[in-house]
């Protein structure tokens, strides 16, 4: 089916939209034919649950590695290269300057290893090899395709509004319930009908959830990314994301080691004080001062107040951000004659500044 104007814009206001019967029926049923050939007995199963489920449901966790594209046959293929997916895709990044990032099968059922209540998270971490900022222009849009019908007890995903989160720095990535409960109760249960998609951006927090009640699930995970940058992409280094010792190397790393995998370089118009913000949240032990200053010396007032609450008051960040702050007082234009704003200025006096003088600067340089 053709994705409406109403679709669209649901997606923008809220970073992500369901669409029931997206595929045709010829389309739905080709593809459950490649399902049944590439994975014996779970369609079978998801349709009455009082069979007995199919072989090795019981298996050990296993690589997306063995479930990707391409996929023998035509039609799983021609459902990853969709071009409604594309075109919604190209919408909201504003070019069809895009490549697919990923196309992984996805099953289960109750009792399998996947069966899990999960905690509200995002995507990005092992997306990109950064953070996913506000610009439209650095979007990837996800696509979960449903090629069986999902209900309350059959491990419904859950969504949730980036309305209740939209001007924050998202990070962490993952909320318990008891954590940031508020996002449990804005939740939208994903059920519909076989062939339905939900389509949500790496800035949209969402979950798994677990089988009530015997039953399974075959879906299908498709990803896609502007191909302008590096950084971007499930099929490279930002796999790795999720890792605690990938993030500990990337910390350690210097700028040109980050940047032979991927990681934009300094000066790159991908740093703004959002993205620097939200880098330094995901990677705290990162030095952070190679990117810093041509944003520094920008009149970039994108959201201090994000970025204050961005940034642990550790000795190290304190420097980074004063260093900002400092440069936003002479981007904006409020009395520069009374600061002294230069590089050597700010690297003998940052070290040396309270609490109490970041926090007049950050009231300081917050936009009107």
């Amino acid at each position: 089916m053709t994705i409406n104007d109403k679709q669209l814009q649901h997606y923008r206001d809220h970073g992500y939209v369901i669409i029931e019967n997206f595929l045709t029926p010829t389309e739905l049923s080709k593809a459950r034919d490649e399902v049944e050939d590439f994975i014996p007995g779970w369609l079978d199963y998801t349709a009455n649950p009082r069979l007995p489920k199919p072989l090795n449901w019981d298996e050990t966790p296993r690589s997306r590695r063995q479930m990707r594209f391409p996929f023998k046959g035509e039609q799983l293929n021609a459902v990853t290269l969709h071009p409604e997916m594309r075109r919604l895709a190209s919408l909201m990044v504003g070019h069809d300057d895009l490549f697919c990032e990923q196309s992984d099968l996805t099953y289960k059922c109750k009792g399998h290893y996947a069966d899990q209540d999960q905690p509200m998270h995002l995507d990005y971490v092992n997306h990109t090899l950064v953070y996913p900022p506000k610009d439209p222009s650095y979007w990837q849009t996800a696509f979960l395709v449903y090629y069986t019908d999902v209900d309350l007890h059959q491990a419904p995903t859950a969504v949730c509004s980036w309305q209740h989160y939209h001007d924050e720095i998202l990070w962490p990535a993952a909320y318990t319930k008891e954590d940031r409960p508020g996002l449990y109760d804005a939740e939208v249960k994903v059920t519909v009908p076989a062939g339905s998609l939900l389509a949500y951006s790496m800035r949209t927090f969402h979950r798994g959830t677990r089988f009530l009640e015997e039953a399974a699930r075959v879906g299908h995970f498709i990803t896609y990314a502007p191909s302008a940058y590096r950084w971007l992409g499930i099929l490279g280094w930002p796999e790795q994301g999720v890792y605690k010792s990938f993030s500990e190397w990337m910390s350690k790393a210097t700028p040109a080691e980050r940047e032979l995998i991927g990681f934009p370089q300094p000066g790159d118009p991908y740093w703004t004080s959002e993205t620097l913000a939200g880098v330094a949240a995901r990677y705290p032990a990162m030095d952070l001062g190679p990117y810093t200053w041509k944003v520094a010396n920008s009149a970039d007032h994108f959201s201090l107040a994000s970025m204050w609450k961005g940034y642990a008051l550790s000795q190290y960040r304190r420097d980074e951000i004063a260093t900002l702050m400092i440069w936003y007082v002479a981007a904006s234009r409020r009395n520069p004659s009374k600061r002294n704003c230069s590089e050597a200025h700010i690297k003998k006096r940052r070290k040396r500044w309270s609490f109490t003088e970041l926090a007049y600067l950050h009231s300081a340089t917050s936009p009107e």
